[in-house]
């Protein structure tokens, strides 16, 4: 049994997040390290001329302000509700570009910032033909580039594949790669390899305005709709649903379904590689102070919070994380000390301060306030973290599988200890670490890695890894891919 984790509001002794210019109104926080010094530093949505913050991580305890600095703060036109923060490599230069958008409609304000490796960014002046709710990437085609699926502003109107040409230009391919059609969604779309052929599939949720959906990658980046094959459209729940996120709930080395919406959360088993998703579990988070159809409850953070090696939930703006017992049971467990003014959807997770435990970022509405809610579980080096960088060079290693085992037994599933596949981020308004995290570790025994590459590009195995550490794997070295500890 793991230790228990206590979370603590340690915001005040970060010195909080006040921006030097501008409204404290800070919301859809996401964690990224631009600057490459190996701590993630802090993107938000401030209501200030509606643009974004940049705070940076300072050995994760203290945060500043740089935005102006760092090239994001003046004007460039974000006069509308900046909706989110994508970030990924745009060029496979090593580092985290960043792509801003919002919902409103015409050739706009989202804007593509590139990062010349040091956290300072340029403004692309890539224009952009609609508005946005949520973006996905990954490299959909094979190519080594990575590309973007934008959900547009409304459902009914569908969402945008954009290609990423050798990292010069990003084409609107959308009808040809879906067979003559506009995928619908509306927030929170989630790349993910849910039938384990190594190529990346789509699912996109609706959220009131359509129901979710699922297509399936052929091989070469075009998707086929799969929707009702699965039946997965979530239409008897809720007509949709606000987020959604494939993670490996059971350490059976397959993608499980979790999707969110109004505090419920409907949890699907993976099984057989992705042939069918049979409902194992339903969690009902309505500890809210107010309607919860009004804001909190729409999103859901997926992550291993007690480092016993299962991911647990927490649905963002209620006050309980659910603890993974196993086999789908999921037990209401550990408090979270949110800022109980009007619960929101928006937060982020991951190891803000680099002790091997997940935190919590979490902004609230009205007023606004950013939390930085420190896990204090005591360290057992029970853990690892893996910083990944892609076959091609690409930060973060989008789509990227890694697997841990006992030392001496890859392969064999009985001594699979967890895995995880690098993501863009899923829910809406909810963003992951771009670090890839295991708990329920020995920290007395050493561990096997096997690293999967998508495309069918092959894998390879890291060996004989001590936990309690973080270590950065480089694909494009299979033979000594191991860089730093």
């Amino acid at each position: 049994m793991a230790t228990e984790p206590k979370f603590v509001d340690a915001t005040d002794e970060v010195g909080g997040f006040n921006p030097k210019e501008g409204s404290g109104i800070l919301r859809r926080p996401m964690l990224v390290d631009v600057d490459g010094d190996g701590f993630e530093d802090i993107i938000v949505w401030t209501t200030d001329k509606w643009t974004i913050r940049l705070f940076m991580n300072y050995g994760g305890e203290k945060f500043i302000d740089e935005t102006e600095e760092r090239g994001l703060g003046d004007d460039w036109g974000a006069r509308k509700n900046v909706h989110h923060c994508a970030a990924f490599d745009f060029h496979n230069h090593g580092h985290f570009d960043l792509y801003i958008g919002h919902p409103d409609h015409g050739p706009s304000d989202t804007r593509l910032f590139l990062n010349d490796g040091t956290g300072h960014f340029t403004n692309s002046d890539f224009r952009f033909p609609r508005g946005s709710k949520g973006i996905g990437v990954v490299d959909v085609n094979g190519d080594g580039f990575l590309d973007l699926f934008d959900s547009g502003e409304e459902a009914r109107e569908g969402g945008t594949l954009f290609i990423n040409h050798n990292g010069e230009s990003l084409v609107d391919e959308t009808l040809e790669r879906f067979n003559g059609l506009r995928p619908f969604g509306y927030q929170g779309p989630v790349f993910a390899d849910f039938d384990n052929d190594g190529y990346p599939d789509i699912f996109t949720t609706g959220h009131y305005y359509s129901h979710c959906y699922l297509y399936r990658n052929d091989g070469r980046g075009h998707f086929i709709d799969v929707t009702e094959e699965y039946g997965l459209t979530f239409k008897e729940e809720c007509d949709g649903a606000n987020g959604a996120v494939f993670a490996d709930l059971n350490n059976s080395g397959s993608l499980d379904l979790i999707v969110v919406n109004n505090g419920t959360v409907w949890i699907h088993e993976n099984v057989d590689n992705g042939r069918s998703f049979p409902r194992r579990a339903v969690i009902h988070a309505n500890d809210f102070e107010i309607d919860p159809h009004k804001w909190a409850g729409e999103a859901a953070m997926v992550a291993d919070f007690d480092n016993d090696g299962y991911l647990d939930i927490w649905v963002a703006g209620t006050q309980y994380i659910y603890r993974n017992e196993g086999n789908f049971k999921f037990t209401k467990a550990w408090f979270v000390p949110i800022a109980r003014t009007e619960p929101s959807r928006q937060a982020c997770f991951g190891d803000i301060n680099n002790d091997g435990k997940i935190d919590i970022l979490y902004g609230s509405f009205y007023p606004g306030k950013l939390q930085f809610i420190r896990n204090e579980i005591p360290d057992e080096a029970n853990w690892l973290q893996v910083n990944l960088i892609g076959p091609y060079g690409d930060a973060g290693g989008y789509g990227v599988r890694v697997s841990v085992f006992d030392a001496g037994h890859t392969g064999d599933m009985s001594h699979l200890k967890g895995m995880r596949e690098s993501s863009s981020g899923y829910m809406y308004h909810v963003s992951p670490t771009r670090i890839l995290h295991f708990g329920g570790l020995n920290a007395d025994k050493k561990y096997d890695l096997l690293v999967r590459l998508p495309f069918r590009c092959g894998d390879f195995t890291v060996c004989d890894v001590q936990p309690g550490r973080r270590i950065t794997i480089d694909c494009r070295k299979p033979g000594n891919p191991l860089i730093e500890y």
